[in-house]
Parts: structure tokens; sequence; C-alpha cells
């Protein structure tokens, strides 16, 4: 599968990316040339079969190690509260 960069028609300045063959565009709205030439690059490298560039995950050396200790054990449903009486709720005053 060819890839072309062509030029936006219209009001819209930028470039798109598209299959030679069917004419599909890779990006929904236009965009500048250098981002074009990028996709361009990483399209051809993905039809070579090199995987997709996958950025290392930040480090979780921020975050502190969770203990056994701290974590919750689940509830009985026993230890639930029972739902609340109409009985309890106060009426309003009466006004002499």
């Amino acid at each position: 599968m060819p890839y072309k960069i062509v030029k936006a028609r219209g009001r819209k300045s930028g470039y798109f990316v598209t299959n030679l063959d069917s004419g599909h565009r890779f990006s929904n709205t236009p965009i500048p040339y250098d981002n074009a030439l990028k996709q361009l690059a990483a399209l051809q490298l993905r039809k070579r079969g090199v995987p997709p560039l996958v950025r290392p995950r930040k480090s979780s050396s921020r975050r502190s190690p969770r203990k056994s200790s701290s974590r919750r054990s689940p509830r009985k449903s026993s230890s639930r509260r029972s739902p609340r009486k109409s009985s309890s709720r106060r009426s309003p005053r009466k006004s002499s």
C-alpha cells in the first residue's frame, strides 16, 4: 500500500496522508506538513511489520506500595444499617 501526502483543498490549510489504492485519509482534519511527514513514516514502518512505538510508563516510585494490613476487609451483610422508619421523622410544630 503506497501512501502519499496530499494538500487539503479549499479554505482548510494543511495536508492529508492518503492511501493511493483506496484513497483513504489517515486523519479527519488537515495537519501541518511536518506532522504529515511523521505520520507517513509511521505508516510505512507499520507496513513493514515494525511494531508501533510504545512509550515507557512513568515510574511508580512516586506511589507508596500498598500494605496488606491497610486493606479493608469486605463488609458483612449484617453490619449494614437498617433503613430509616417513617415514624422517626419529626412532625411539624403546630403554631398556636
